[in-house]
């Protein structure tokens, strides 16, 4: 009786955890920040990133870190750069960025969504453009 009053406790803690990250300004500025230091390399013109999260709340499998599926968007001071579909992971080190799936990369090949769950895959297609 004992495990079982204590898995559902640890479940409300961690849905209870992730609304207040999800709702967090700070939650936010982390993930901004994260995005622009990783994509400023490989973009050296990079001077806006945006985002939108492609589900209200991570996802969390286990004991593993909260994932987050997130639309990219990269501009210059000349205009948009690219898109992107990303999977990033939440840990006390902070954002890193797990995969990446450009809009060109998923237009020529959808099968790298694979790594993005089922339910998303519709939207990042529309998103990206794909034609079928």
């Amino acid at each position: 009786m004992k495990k079982i009053v204590l898995g559902v406790v640890l479940v409300c803690a961690l849905a209870v955890l992730s609304v207040v990250v999800y709702d967090n300004l700070q939650f936010y500025n982390r993930l901004q920040s994260a995005l622009y230091s990783d994509f400023s390399e490989s973009y050296p013109s990079l001077t806006r990133v945006e985002y939108e999260l492609l589900r209200k709340r991570p996802t969390v499998t286990g004991v593993a870190v909260p994932k987050y599926y997130v639309w990219v968007r990269l501009y210059s001071r000349d205009g948009l750069l690219d898109e992107a579909a990303i999977r990033c992971a939440d840990d006390v080190e902070g954002f890193s960025v797990l995969q990446v799936r450009t809009r060109e990369e998923i237009r020529r090949d959808p099968n790298v969504l694979d790594v993005f769950p089922k339910a998303l895959i519709p939207d990042i297609e529309k998103r990206a453009g794909v034609v079928k």
